[in-house]
């Protein structure tokens, strides 16, 4: 049984809508990636998070380094230190990295012409990525060091 003259109509107006809504998402992708001078301006929110993250795991490598010089001269579970000095250093990496990507964005699917669409979900799989071993790292660190720190002092 067909659908009525009238429903099929409707059908496709609604259809219409949509793709008319989908090419404006579209257009507005295409526009903010495909942006001819990509500015740096324009992610410098993400890029300040990254260099604080950085910095901070950098400040704690020193303190592990001036803690060990200095206090903890004859200290207990000296593996944590280890795995914070590690943690750290790939943290900072993963800033490294993560900013490189914020700076990039648009400029890789200009040069290489990749499908716009599954280039941006790859990259956006990449991106949450590199946040989540950003963070696991750090907070790998910093349990690691405050573990050590309180063990040596009590």
């Amino acid at each position: 049984m067909l659908p009525e003259p009238g429903k099929q109509e409707i059908a496709r107006k609604r259809e219409n809508k949509f793709l008319a809504r989908l090419e404006i998402v579209r257009d507005q992708i295409i526009k903010d990636e495909l942006n001819p001078i990509p500015s740096p301006e324009r992610h410098k929110p993400a890029i300040d998070y990254f260099k604080h993250l950085a910095t901070l795991s950098t400040g704690s490598i020193f303190l592990q380094i001036l803690l060990l010089e200095k206090v903890f001269v004859q200290s207990e579970w000296k593996p944590l230190i280890a795995v914070s000095l590690i943690s750290f250093t790939f943290c900072i990496i993963g800033t490294v990295f993560a900013q490189t990507l914020a700076l990039t964005r648009g400029v890789a699917v200009r040069w290489t012409g990749l499908n716009l669409f599954r280039f941006s979900t790859a990259r956006l799989i990449i991106e949450a990525l590199s946040l989540i071993i950003m963070w696991s790292t750090f907070l790998l660190g910093m349990i690691a060091l405050t573990t050590f720190v309180l063990k040596n002092l009590y």
